[in-house]
């Protein structure tokens, strides 16, 4: 199946993240879900998190990443499927020499778009960086983005109630330093009806199912 090159445009609907090596473009918003293309170039990858509330779908285009899905591994293509449970641990890496393509997912959309957006525009702009160990720094910003964010997107292993207690401490003082949760700046800049896309999403899927087709149950 012929792609578009979408990694090297930067239409409206399109986030890039250069640490992580991830392209995110969005494709359909509705009330019920948010979809869209997600590229991640060789030895890109996203840590293991926890999504609360919401259900992650992954459909495999091109390339290959290998998830972890709770305790297990399982290394996905074209063609494979995922469906990720809300309040599973999950996170992916690119393991293979060429940039994967997925079509992802995300139901309920809740407020993913604006916190991935928020987040790639701070790492983008050295706002917020990760440290060779992993830790992302500045911690007090961090804390705040968690505080905002936490009853959506968690840590994994640590109890939520611990994760509150700590981040909305953390994040008191970040915001007396003068750290903020919303950045208008990293906002879409106009309303884009994406419903339209949803023909688009629904070939590609066709024509990934005409291929190799494996579907990995949800953990």
């Amino acid at each position: 199946m012929t792609r578009p090159n979408l990694w090297s445009s930067t239409p409206e609907d399109a986030i890039e993240e250069p640490h992580t090596g991830q392209r995110v473009v969005f494709r359909r918003r509705a009330s019920e879900r948010v979809a869209g293309d997600l590229f991640v170039r060789p030895g890109g990858y996203v840590p293991v998190h926890v999504h609360a509330l919401q259900v992650e779908r992954f459909e495999g285009v091109s390339g290959t990443l290998r998830f972890r899905l709770g305790r297990k591994q399982v290394t996905l293509g074209p063609g494979d499927t995922v469906v990720v449970p809300a309040g599973t641990p999950h996170g992916f890496r690119n393991v293979g020499p060429e940039t994967a393509n997925f079509l992802i997912e995300l139901t309920p959309p809740l407020r993913g778009e604006e916190g991935l957006r928020t987040l790639f525009g701070l790492q983008r702009d050295a706002r917020l960086r990760v440290t060779g160990l992993g830790v992302p720094r500045p911690v007090l910003q961090v804390a705040v983005l968690f505080d905002e964010y936490l009853d959506e997107i968690q840590l994994p292993l640590v109890p939520f109630p611990v994760q509150r207690v700590v981040f909305r401490a953390l994040a008191r003082l970040g915001t007396w330093r003068g750290y903020q949760a919303t950045f208008p700046e990293y906002a879409r800049t106009a309303e884009h009806k994406l419903d339209e896309a949803g023909p688009r999403l629904d070939s590609l899927r066709a024509s990934c199912r005409r291929g190799r087709m494996q579907s990995i149950p949800g953990v």
